[in-house]
């Protein structure tokens, strides 16, 4: 679901980009679509971190039998992820009309 929603939200903020260009007050729109796409951008670093924490941890369970070194915060990354599709999840209510929005996203 996120990876499509990531998607969805990318090509809405480059639409708006595009029009913002046309506009009288387009520099508000700009500051607008560059704040959304941040929040995006971090979601989907946040969950590349996520696999890499979960992949490693794997790599790990066949190879040593010391405690895990994150096992304090292994929940972190996954912490980080479910607040992030969260905000992006509502950010992309403002496009709920759109006919790519996806029911599944509905807040």
């Amino acid at each position: 679901m996120t990876d499509d929603l990531i998607a969805f939200l990318r090509a809405r903020l480059n639409e708006d980009e595009k029009e913002a260009w046309h506009q009288p007050r387009g520099s508000n729109i700009l500051r607008n679509v560059e704040a959304i796409r941040r929040v995006v951008d971090e979601l989907a670093a946040a969950r590349e971190t996520q696999r890499r924490t979960w992949a490693n941890y794997l790599a790990w369970t066949q190879n040593e039998r010391e405690p895990f070194p994150d096992a304090e915060t292994s929940d972190g990354p996954d912490k980080i992820v479910a607040g992030l599709e969260r905000a992006v999840t509502l950010l992309a209510a403002t496009w709920a009309d759109h006919p790519d929005y996806l029911p599944e996203w509905r807040v």
